[in-house]
């Protein structure tokens, strides 16, 4: 067939080839109309395989609106099913993960070249999609714009007042303290935490009931959360950019890094106001402090037990299952529970 754009049906000098010519991203403009248009495009399928100029142009800013219109999609899904707190923390640890991943980029000089001056520029709005949010530059690109905002770091950070997280940019801390500033008037009925949105109460009511409904496609894990299974999805394609400086660990979550260094320094920073223990984790401070209360706020939904401990709630819930997971190496007993089992084998077989 001769040679002529498939879009357009154009002809024109510099036609790309729609297989071939790929992008940073490593997608083709095959894929990218295929995934805009819902068409089949196939090499060999008796169509033409070229592009002109302006049609990949456009196939390009099509796929990156419809890339951007999943993200916002998303963040307006998590908003509606688990509330603005949770949806705005999920995007600033998104946004911290793209960073991460553009290590290289940040530390790269910045041009004159990259940059887009002038308010007589009257291209600078068609062109400029990478806006500087603690000036008004604006770049071309997300790289141009990432080394940028780089030099408004200089190894600062920024303390949030109300708790202790930390961010790379005053803006990001500014939308951060809004998740304190708003009021709570949705009561947990196990605890006495409060939430601003309905939504957000009906997450954190599953830490209580067990009840875990997103669920993972490629094996048997789930979760309380959706943006908890987006995290752990991450798991499944190798993605563990935060990596240790001490050892070879990485991880796929900023904090999860930074709870394992104290493995290496020793840190204990969490202290029991009731006694004189500490601890590395936040988590296992509030599981002791339990002891001290007498708190059981996890509910068995089959029944009136209540527990100190999400994982003794798990445990417990395997005595409503007819599942029997736990075998004797020694016999051929089985059994529900990991401790029942180890209770046998001291009594019948030591």
């Amino acid at each position: 067939m001769e040679q002529i754009c498939r879009v357009c049906l154009g002809r024109s000098e510099g036609l790309i080839n729609i297989f071939d010519a790929r992008r940073k991203t490593r997608v083709s403009i095959a894929e990218m109309i295929e995934q805009c248009t819902g068409f089949n495009v196939r090499r060999g399928d008796r169509f033409p395989e070229t592009i002109c100029p302006a049609c990949s142009e456009d196939a390009k800013k099509a796929f990156s609106l419809r890339q951007t219109c999943e993200r916002s999609h998303q963040f307006y899904c998590q908003v509606r099913d688990e509330g603005i707190e949770e949806a705005l923390c999920t995007l600033l640890e998104e946004e911290d993960w793209e960073f991460s991943e553009d290590e290289d980029k940040w530390n790269a000089p910045v041009t004159d070249d990259d940059d887009i001056e002038g308010d007589d520029n009257k291209e600078v709005d068609t062109l400029a999609t990478f806006e500087c949010r603690d000036c008004s530059k604006r770049y071309k690109s997300k790289g141009a714009w990432l080394r940028h905002m780089r030099t408004h770091l200089n190894g600062e950070s920024f303390p949030c007042q109300f708790c202790s997280k930390n961010f790379r940019f005053k803006a990001t801390l500014k939308a951060h303290i809004r998740s304190h500033n708003a009021e709570k008037p949705y009561e947990c009925s196990h605890c006495s935490k409060s939430f601003a949105q309905q939504s957000t109460l009906q997450s954190h009511e599953r830490t209580h009931t067990g009840e875990r409904p997103f669920k993972c496609s490629q094996c048997a894990k789930t979760f309380i959360k959706s943006s908890d299974l987006k995290r752990h999805i991450r798991t499944h394609g190798g993605q563990r950019p935060y990596k240790c400086t001490k050892c070879s660990k990485t991880f796929t979550r900023k904090f999860h890094l930074e709870n394992h260094l104290r493995s290496h320094t020793g840190e204990r920073p969490f202290q029991c106001s009731q006694c004189s223990k500490t601890f590395a984790l936040k988590q296992h401070l509030k599981e002791h402090v339990r002891i001290h209360s007498g708190e059981r706020p996890f509910q068995c939904s089959q029944c009136s037990k209540s527990f100190g401990t999400r994982t003794t709630l798990r445990e417990h819930k395997l005595v409503h299952s007819e599942e029997r997971s736990f075998k004797c190496p020694h016999c051929s007993s089985s059994f529900k529970q990991r401790r029942t089992l180890g209770r046998h084998i001291l009594q019948r077989h030591e």
